[in-house]
């Protein structure tokens, strides 16, 4: 019986571990181990075991739960408390691993808190070909022991972001010799409150917050470090201390996509989660729909911006939503795309200032005390950003510190190259797991950028296939193999290219260069001869999901759950019974002129929608609403909106007398569920009447109206009606 060692017990490994042990359709399985040094299963998604990870526990996955999964697991299937929404948080991810593991890993496979400390290949007296040598060190309690062990297969799943890559800046202080003592900077997989962005272990009370970086981290910690400033100046139990400015630079354009987008019709403002729309095989023009890779020229630089438009408002060639500087992009290369539903209006209400350009140094003039500067490259023009209290830098992982335990001859045969952090290997066979160099029997998962669970699967079913073939069953036919090595040696030669260029015009790079996820699982299908579950779709119609990919050794009724849940989410998205809460709920936040007819005069107010967190255990979201009024003698009472996701409701609650950021009671119910009221002249306007919350009594008719530009909402009117539906009151929001 042959044997696999597998390093990591991430989402690489586990799925590595399960499809070997259950996917043999010839002979026994293989014996399969997997080391594990830290104390739980999950690799980066462990974060109940290590709160000080690289990935905040209450973070939100970018993508839903139709793309963060396996095939033969279904979300419904867990016993989450509450459930998972459509985009995870980290511990529920977490806990999908853990359930994974439990379900399909026998007990004995993965070795907890195990660190391999080399990795040795080499001739056994015994054996024909080389095989691995492991040396691994384990800990028990207060006890270490080392041992050694040979197998015949090695799988590195030992992760992509391994370490937070280096300051891609200088720095310097004219307050002492030591350029290592300069206030607070950060990398932002450290941070995770205000406390952080201090010495003091105390929020910041003055000067700007920096962040640097365009990619989804960089994008993600502005919105967070701009969400808890407002929840700290707006929560009941928050310090109420103004908001300091947050300055992001960025190389490129950056684009913040809402997490749920227009499902295409163009008259009704009907919503659905992002990937449904970006991996939807019935948008592929090639056929069959193979997996793709190249550079970014002008005229995909023109289809990245008329997707990015069609994501945000539905059709291309509209307005979209979102503030990117508005300069000549084409200097700053393509725009970089980023999933946040709170981004775009942190950046429209001044919370979080853009900035294009690449920072080059950092320091402390010895008046500013404990302030920086930092200097930063625009258009060959050298700007200078002052008072800067913190430093968070987004800059991305290193894959090193995941390889050190490999011999140098085996890095040479995989093209490793550290210097290059985003393509650190040549990997160019097998579904990007191996290099035409590399020993046969060793295979990397996940070293790239994009590592889509439904990638990491098919990856594993590849490894897993290949190691089983015999003399007499090759897994593929002559021609197909003539095809494969025609195609791996034009992305051999597209990787190089590739290397030479990021180096020389960085700018040109793209964003994610082995993005094709809907080719990549489509081609893996057809040379694997998966079966396909297709369900009430065609062959080319709807989402790709892993669920929809199976072999033998997959519990298919978990694949036909998740696929039943995702036709149904999807068929409810377009009728507009899911997701138009939180897409609703997601284009109030931020500052509003408001115009009531109860005042003769008709002056315009402001208002604002503050973002906070949950004051109730069972809202996902919350907003405080403030109302400002010049006119003294003109009181309206500060309100609490809360998503109940889940319900798809938007409830509205009274303030209490003693403290106006605490909610006291109910007031009214939006209910997106059924009631909804279409307007027919197609321009985009959606109306709701309210429902009596338990215990009120209004004595009035509320209805509500939203006009929809895409994803954002720009007007939006509250009028009240009494028992005659006479209108006796209205409130018209304008941006």
């Amino acid at each position: 019986m042959v044997s696999v060692a597998i390093i990591g017990a991430g989402p690489a490994g586990l799925v590595a571990a399960k499809t070997l042990l259950h996917s043999s359709s010839e002979g026994p399985a293989p014996t399969v181990t997997v080391f594990e040094q830290g104390t739980n299963v999950g690799g980066l998604w462990a974060v109940e075991s290590n709160c000080n990870g690289i990935i905040n526990p209450g973070m939100n996955t970018n993508l839903s739960k139709f793309t963060v999964c396996f095939s033969d697991l279904a979300w419904d299937s867990l016993e989450l408390q509450p459930p998972a929404n459509i985009y995870p948080q980290a511990w529920q991810v977490n806990r999908y691993l853990n359930t994974y593991a439990a379900k399909y890993i026998p007990a004995g496979v993965i070795f907890l808190q195990t660190y391999v400390k080399v990795v040795e290949y080499l001739q056994t007296p015994f054996d024909q070909e080389k095989r691995w040598k492991i040396t691994t060190i384990t800990r028990a309690g207060d006890n270490w022991t080392e041992r050694e062990d040979i197998f015949d297969y090695l799988i590195i799943a030992s992760g992509f972001f391994s370490k937070a890559r280096q300051k891609p800046f200088s720095c310097h202080s004219t307050t002492t010799e030591n350029d290592d003592c300069l206030p607070t900077i950060l990398h932002s997989s450290q941070y995770r409150q205000l406390s952080d962005l201090s010495l003091t272990n105390q929020p910041p009370t003055m000067g700007k917050i920096l962040v640097i970086g365009g990619s989804h981290s960089g994008g993600e910690v502005a919105s967070l470090i701009a969400m808890q400033m407002s929840d700290a100046r707006h929560s009941p139990v928050g310090s109420g201390a103004q908001p300091l400015d947050i300055i992001h630079a960025m190389p490129h354009p950056l684009v913040s996509i809402p997490s749920f987008v227009r499902t295409g019709n163009e008259n009704c403002p009907t919503f659905m989660q992002l990937d449904s729309r970006l991996y939807d095989l019935s948008s592929r023009p090639d056929d069959p729909i193979s997996f793709n890779f190249g550079f970014t020229n002008a005229e995909k630089r023109k289809k990245l911006k008329d997707t990015l438009a069609m994501l945000m408002s539905g059709t291309a060639h509209a307005q979209d939503d979102n503030l990117v500087v508005q300069a000549d992009r084409d200097k700053f290369g393509a725009p970089y795309a980023v999933v946040g539903d709170k981004y775009v209006e942190f950046v429209r209400s001044g919370a979080i200032k853009q900035v294009l350009g690449r920072i080059t140094q950092v320091e402390q003039p010895l008046e500013e005390g404990n302030l920086m500067h930092a200097t930063i490259v625009s258009q060959s023009e050298h700007v200078k950003i002052g008072e800067i209290a913190a430093v968070v830098y987004a800059t991305g992982f290193s894959s090193s510190p995941a390889l050190d335990f490999l011999p140098e001859q085996i890095k040479d045969s995989l093209g490793y190259d550290a210097s290059y952090p985003r393509l650190p290997l040549l990997l160019t066979q097998d579904c990007l797991t191996s290099s035409q160099d590399s020993p046969s029997n060793l295979a990397l998962m996940g070293f790239f950028d994009g590592s889509y669970w439904g990638v990491l699967e098919s990856q594993a079913r590849t490894i897993a296939r290949k190691w089983a073939q015999t003399s007499k069953t090759q897994l593929f036919t002559p021609a197909q193999n003539e095809t494969k090595s025609t195609k791996s040696s034009k992305l051999r030669a597209f990787m190089e290219e590739l290397r030479v260029v990021m180096k020389k015009d960085p700018l040109s790079v793209p964003q994610n260069f082995f993005g094709d996820y809907p080719g990549l699982m489509e081609e893996i299908c057809r040379e694997l001869g998966l079966k396909k579950i297709n369900l009430a779709w065609g062959e080319r119609e709807g989402m790709v999901t892993p669920a929809r990919y199976v072999d033998d050794g997959c519990d298919i009724s978990e694949a036909e759950k998740t696929m039943l849940k995702l036709q149904q989410t999807i068929k409810d998205s377009f009728k507009g019974s899911a997701a138009f809460a939180r897409a609703t709920f997601r284009g109030l936040q931020g500052d509003w002129r408001i115009n009531t007819n109860a005042r003769s005069d008709k002056s315009f107010e402001m208002s604002s929608f503050h973002p906070r967190y949950p004051t109730d255990p069972n809202s996902d979201f919350e907003y405080i609403y403030i109302p400002h009024y010049k006119a003294q003698n003109y009181l309206v009472s500060r309100l609490v909106y809360r998503l109940r996701e889940s319900k798809n409701q938007i409830e509205v609650w009274n303030v209490g007398q003693k403290c106006e950021l605490t909610a006291d009671k109910i007031h009214h119910v939006l209910d997106f569920n059924d009631g909804l009221v279409v307007d027919k002249s197609g321009l985009n306007v959606i109306s709701i009447a309210a429902r009596e919350g338990l215990d009120a009594d209004l004595g009035v008719k509320i209805m509500y109206s939203f006009w929809f530009a895409g994803v954002a909402i720009t007007k939006f009117e509250i009028e009240s009606f009494n028992e005659d539906n006479v209108k006796i009151d209205s409130f018209e929001f304008v941006r």
